[in-house]
């Protein structure tokens, strides 16, 4: 069975919602978009942190289905194949940033880790007990840091759990996490297959 995809919003973004709707119904393929409406915790950060709630919630709603987050900015461009043939031992996979912190001591993952930043617009979550205490350690790690990046904080859990435990994770290509003003880097060229439109550039100053 395919992964079920899920997003969430607040008022200011439905619109949003209601294009990645949209580019579902173009693309005529197999994806299954869950949309939950969340209420406005007064800033973006703290709205968006309630990203690993989402997640969680639909872990447990839909026990048989692995969970694919996307954002509500998404725009589907063509069948997501790579998530729906994900290795059975995978429990996380997301696209990483190259250079992003280059300082180490700045790294959220360690300063012995790579440069590379987890990019939080499109994640893969196995529905399986391993990955679900990663976002209920992230859920406790937006908690204990609510002026953090939701994805910030999820890359600091996630390094914690490799070091501690058994994990898979894998990093997608750029083409399903693709910003739509971004350059492409070396050798990640190719046809996108879920852009990203970062409507928060505009929207998160309106958030009250």
């Amino acid at each position: 069975m395919n992964p079920l995809f899920v997003t969430m919003y607040t008022p200011l973004y439905e619109k949003e919602v209601a294009a990645l709707l949209e580019s579902i119904t173009d693309l005529g393929g197999d994806v299954e978009l869950l949309p939950v409406k969340i209420d406005c915790r007064g800033s973006w950060i703290a709205n968006v942190q309630q990203k690993a709630d989402v997640v969680l919630g639909a872990m447990d709603d839909w026990p048989n289905r692995d969970i694919v987050w996307v954002d509500s900015d998404a725009r589907f461009k063509a069948e997501p194949t790579l998530l729906y043939e994900m290795e059975t031992r995978m429990n996380f996979a997301a696209y990483f940033i190259p250079d992003v912190f280059k300082a180490p001591m700045r790294r959220p993952w360690g300063p012995q880790r790579s440069s590379s930043a987890l990019a939080g617009g499109t994640m893969y979550f196995a529905n399986r007990q391993a990955t679900r205490n990663l976002v209920i350690d992230w859920i406790a790690a937006c908690q204990l840091r609510p002026t953090t990046w939701e994805q910030q904080n999820l890359q600091r859990v996630l390094g914690e759990t490799i070091d501690s435990d058994v994990f898979y994770f894998s990093h997608l290509p750029q083409a399903y996490c693709k910003v739509f003003d971004r350059d492409w880097y070396p050798r990640e060229e190719g046809p996108v297959v879920i852009l990203h439109t970062q409507a928060s550039r505009k929207l998160k100053r309106k958030v009250k």
